[in-house]
């Protein structure tokens, strides 16, 4: 499956898991027809192994790409 040609996405993270599997995020932003349909933001999720094998883990749309503040420790919250 070519992400790029068929849904319009691109590549926007990549990471390595166990040191050995290529994980890659790709993202389409706004909305886009395929085979007929719209769909709203896609996004794809595969990972590669070491020998070049992909596999699709999932995919889905209304993927926001807007950072999330991450909960603050408790001990942050102290005063020195």
């Amino acid at each position: 499956m070519d992400l790029g040609k068929k849904w319009g996405e691109v590549p926007v993270g990549v990471g390595l898991e166990n040191r050995k599997f290529l994980v890659e995020v790709w993202h389409h932003e706004g909305a886009h027809e395929v085979n007929g349909r719209e769909y709203m933001d896609t996004f794809s999720i595969l990972i590669t192994t070491p020998d070049g094998r992909s596999c699709l883990l999932m995919s889905g749309e209304n993927f926001n790409t807007t950072l999330v503040p991450l909960p603050r420790k408790p001990e942050q919250d102290r005063d020195p």
